[in-house]
């Protein structure tokens, strides 16, 4: 175990980040919707333009991180699809959105005919204990365990080190 790492007294155990997964479905025929997202760093928000019914996953991803409000170094991984007509869209908040509770993106399905585009979060973000330390060592005073960052910065996983 290599303790050169910060050492930063906390009174209980550390939380590990979450990275969190929203999905939409759709029901939608036809027609165009739009997403709204907020940025969980200065709450602003921001709407993306029209977006077919059929849009393909890439689409939806680059509509969403072309939004002004969208924070410097975010990144949205797209999964599911190819298309949202064809199966459901996992969008994974990476990048500086990664272990954040990020607000649920919002639909307006003004436009869309046959069905609406549905937002659900599978996944719920969690802000680690710490996020943006990075490397270091935590110790809990009320128990006396010691604590280690094997995650990343932006998603800290505190696990508790092996001594050899």
């Amino acid at each position: 175990m290599n303790i050169a790492h910060t050492l930063l007294p906390i009174g209980k155990a550390p939380t590990s980040g979450v990275t969190q997964v929203q999905r939409l479905t759709s029901t939608a025929t036809g027609g165009s919707f739009k997403l709204t997202f907020t940025n969980p760093y200065d709450g602003t928000t921001a709407q993306t333009g029209a977006i077919a019914w059929n849009a393909s996953v890439a689409t939806i991803v680059a509509a969403l991180l072309a939004l002004a409000n969208m924070p410097a170094g975010a990144d949205i991984t797209g999964g599911g699809g190819p298309t949202l007509n064809a199966a459901f869209v996992s969008l994974t908040m990476a990048g500086s959105l990664a272990g954040l509770n990020v607000a649920a993106l919002t639909v307006d399905n003004t436009s869309a005919t046959g069905g609406t585009v549905v937002q659900s979060t599978t996944t719920a973000g969690v802000q680690g204990t710490y996020r943006g330390v990075g490397a270091c060592h935590l110790v809990d005073t009320a128990n006396g365990i010691l604590y280690e960052n094997s995650g990343t910065r932006t998603v800290p996983v505190w696990t508790i080190p092996v001594v050899t």
